[in-house]
């Protein structure tokens, strides 16, 4: 093995992550001409390497024999070869190598210049095809680090999936995803046990195959619902399951999309809620979906923290590999995380209120967009008039719930109109004082509230009725609908710090009335999310506190990138310890919600023992309302929700720190 790189006396050291000596790069190099071999060799002497690789150490095969006999003794990070050999040629040197090199990657360097020839390279699954006439010490080194960090994403994203993959197979519910046609494209174990259907059975089978009926009829409008909607759709419907039995299931339908936001397909989770009709419906709902709930947030706690440092580390290597053009790989992974994210949300959202993410929103905007999609949904016969002023104050919480809650009123009140009507929407700014009759059957604090007011002209509830229309699986609608919607509006409503008003007879429509908390101006939404700049940095350090090492080494790095100093630790009694020895020279704690030894809470705590300037953010991908209102009652300056992007953390990090 041969030290082929080790940095020049005259060359200042690049800068590296304190407590760590770089990485070390072992290439093998298959190469039968000498000449070029002579060639080459000063060739990746004269050529930089990345500030976090500190060596690259060479091993030479003259011939596929020798190269096979090295791999099977040892593992390399790189593979550079010629496709004309001594002893072999053609793909058989490639087919060799990807067999015997397992998971390490395969830059071709060679004078064949025949356009099929490198196609059929790239097939057969090589990083990078070079020329050896035009190839320089750049343009190598470039193609070596970036087929290094393209396969380590790789497998992120590949361990990222599995890891998806077992959660949704151990899931106490029934899933499956059909494409646009309605072929069944996957279905999980708990589906096949279900209907009686192997597995294997129902792939590219046919919805109506599967869901016969009536049931099968609705289910097939339903999805095509959600992909027309680009929404959640849920629906309550009878089937047959195994051995004929009768069962009752809640369908959750939510939109699946390509890699250019195209919408593919459906993916539909079913549970089986025969039980719960039988008997109080209210009381086991809620304790089924309240377990299931909690059990998913905290497989949804760990699939965040896989996904986390994916999301830093395609912006790293967009940083290393230069961002005038980045590679379509970058953007395909970023979208794959960001799929992967918004996968998960639904079945989040789906079981009990969730405590909505602290965000300073648009609601104007937000109502607009809610609108829209509704539009989609409704047929001709359904009219939406409008009373929106172009601007109101900001209100905080979570855009995607708040879309969800508005989506979920009016799509009622236009299901409530079967043969045609007009919905009424306005909004605007209310004032309540101490002792409005409002703020004390609401139970609302004296302030400005957004007022939300959704009016229909359908059938109507009779006033006996009208408080039951938020219970669990209760609907006045015969079977054609679950009857979730309004139960999770109010929370969502709740959980903004606000309440609903419903009021309604039999032949006078439905007035929906939403008061949530105003905040600040919707001008201060633009300043909170304006474009980190190139600023001149603080002379403050980052303490950066996380148990998983890979979110820590690529947030570490990401952040060094923009220029500042960052100190890390890997639980909170490692960096309590830290902030105690370095206190005057850290200007920003930012810390993970759950570790071992000490955690987040429990080391907020301490710091402000020890200091009341310093900054504080809390990171967490736990989004229960427990964990929230935990968050709440602690001093810290602002909270960041995993996986985050490399936008969102310098956003928040400029926030607080330049």
């Amino acid at each position: 093995m041969i030290n082929i790189f080790k940095r020049r006396q005259d060359e200042p050291a690049p800068p590296q992550p304190k407590n760590s000596e770089g990485s070390h790069i072992e290439l093998l190099l298959v190469e039968s001409d000498q000449r070029f071999l002579k060639k080459l060799l000063p060739m990746i002497r004269t050529a930089r390497l990345p500030d976090n690789t500190s060596n690259l150490n060479l091993d030479v095969a003259g011939s596929l024999r020798d190269a096979i006999d090295k791999l099977e003794k040892g593992r390399y990070d790189i593979i550079l070869t010629d496709i004309s050999l001594s002893d072999a040629s053609g793909f058989l040197v490639l087919e060799e190598l990807i067999s015997y090199g397992e998971q390490s990657p395969i830059v071709v360097l060679s004078n064949i210049t025949n356009w099929s020839m490198i196609i059929q390279s790239a097939q057969a699954g090589i990083s990078d095809f070079l020329i050896k006439k035009t190839v320089d010490s750049d343009v190598l080194m470039r193609s070596i680090f970036y087929a290094i960090e393209r396969r380590r994403l790789e497998l992120k994203v590949n361990r990222a999936e599995k890891t998806y993959r077992s959660l949704v197979d151990i899931l106490p519910m029934g899933l499956f995803r059909t494409d646009k046609t309605g072929l069944f494209t996957y279905s999980n174990a708990f589906l096949s046990e279900m209907m009686g259907i192997k597995v294997a059975e129902m792939q590219d089978r046919a919805l109506g195959e599967i869901f016969q009926g009536e049931s099968g009829n609705r289910l097939h409008q339903g999805l095509e619902k959600a992909m027309t909607s680009s929404s959640t759709v849920e629906l309550e419907l009878p089937f047959e399951g195994e051995g004929e039995k009768n069962l009752i299931a809640l369908f959750v339908a939510t939109p699946l999309y390509d890699f250019y936001g195209k919408v593919e397909g459906v993916q539909s989770v079913v549970v089986d809620i025969t039980n719960q009709k039988q008997i109080q419906a209210e009381k086991e709902a809620t304790n089924a979906l309240g377990v299931l709930q909690s059990g998913l947030s905290t497989m949804a706690n760990e699939l965040n923290n896989a996904l986390a440092p994916i999301l830093l580390d395609a912006e790293n290597l967009r940083d290393q590999v230069g961002s005038d053009n980045p590679p379509e790989m970058i953007e395909r992974i970023e979208h794959s995380v960001q799929k992967a994210r918004s996968v998960l949300r639904p079945f989040l959202v789906s079981s009990q209120p969730l405590g909505p993410r602290s965000e300073l929103l648009d609601p104007s905007k937000i109502i607009r967009h809610s609108l829209d999609k509704a539009r989609v949904v409704f047929s001709s016969a359904i009219s939406l008039e409008t009373n929106l002023p172009d601007e109101l104050k900001s209100i905080k919480g979570d855009a995607s719930l708040f879309h969800k809650m508005v989506l979920n009123i009016v799509s009622n009140a236009g299901e409530s109109m079967p043969e045609g009507g007009v919905v009424r929407i306005s909004a605007n700014l209310e004032c309540l004082e101490t002792g409005d009759d409002l703020c004390e059957a609401l139970s609302l604090t004296p302030g400005e509230y957004l007022h939300l007011l959704v009016v229909d002209h359908g059938v109507g509830i009779p006033p006996h009725l009208i408080q039951r229309v938020f219970e669990p699986f209760y609907t006045t609608k015969g079977n054609s609908h679950a009857g979730v919607g309004l139960t999770e509006t109010l929370g969502i409503v709740k959980n903004h710090g606000g309440n609903l008003r419903l009021t309604s007879g039999p032949s006078g429509g439905t007035y929906f009335h939403v008061y949530i908390p105003a905040e600040q101006s919707s001008a201060d939404i633009a300043q909170q999310f304006a474009v980190v700049g190139d600023a001149k940095r603080s002379q403050k350090s980052i303490l950066l506190v996380d148990d998983e090492e890979n979110i820590l080494k690529s947030a570490a790095m990401l952040l060094r990138h923009h220029g500042y100093e960052v100190l890390t630790a890997f639980n909170g009694a490692d960096a309590l310890a830290q902030f105690s020895k370095h206190q005057s020279e850290i200007g920003l704690l930012i810390t993970d919600y759950s570790m071992p030894v000490m955690d987040g809470p429990t080391l907020v705590k301490g710091v402000r023992q020890l200091s009341n300037s310093v900054n504080i953010l809390l990171c967490t991908g736990l989004e229960m309302q427990e964990s929230v209102d935990e968050i709440g009652e602690l001093d810290v300056n602002g909270t960041i929700f995993k996986p985050f992007s490399a936008e969102s953390l310098a956003k928040a990090v400029s926030k607080y720190l330049d």
